[in-house]
């Protein structure tokens, strides 16, 4: 098979690319960009973990404030495929959103919460890590954060690659 062609994408790497690229070619997909380079978490350390509980399957959900993307960032659409990058920037996955909604952050679920993949997966476990979490975000960007702040409420699926990536 000859490798796809494709134009670059000055958001990736090289070795992102190569990995969006396989992804393409090996699933039959026409070029594409990802609508998103991903990493969970706000630290290295939790985005490795996180990735790593993407490419397991465990983490099926992310939870963002709406106010991300009130200077023009794209909000997740259903059907987008984005490329997930652990915390030393390496590619792990790719994603495909399958549901967004938005409401306010206490509106969360137990099943979203489960969803999620972190902690002990309950419904009180979440709202303790998140509130501290976007907390976190808060102070650094100087806003106020409440359990009423609008929140994207995303659900994807990993779709590739079919085996873990080795790091």
């Amino acid at each position: 098979m000859r490798p796809l062609q494709i134009k670059p994408d000055p958001r990736l790497s090289p070795r992102q690319a190569t990995f969006w690229r396989d992804f393409l070619t090996d699933t039959a997909r026409p070029w594409r960009r990802p609508a998103e380079v991903c990493w969970f978490g706000d630290t290295q350390s939790l985005a490795n973990l996180l990735a790593s509980y993407i490419v397991s399957g465990k983490k099926r959900a992310c939870i963002s404030l709406v106010r991300d993307y009130e200077s023009g960032a794209r909000m997740p659409e259903i059907d987008d495929l984005s490329l997930v990058i652990d915390g030393l920037r390496r590619p792990r996955a790719v994603i495909r959103t399958t549901r967004v909604a938005i409401k306010s952050f206490i509106e969360v679920t137990r099943d979203f919460a489960w969803s999620e993949g972190e902690g002990p997966r309950s419904r009180a476990a979440w709202l303790r890590q998140h509130r501290d979490f976007f907390r976190r975000q808060a102070k650094r960007e100087g806003f106020t954060f409440s359990d009423e702040t609008p929140a994207v409420f995303e659900r994807f699926e990993m779709i590739w690659p079919k085996r873990p990536a080795i790091a």
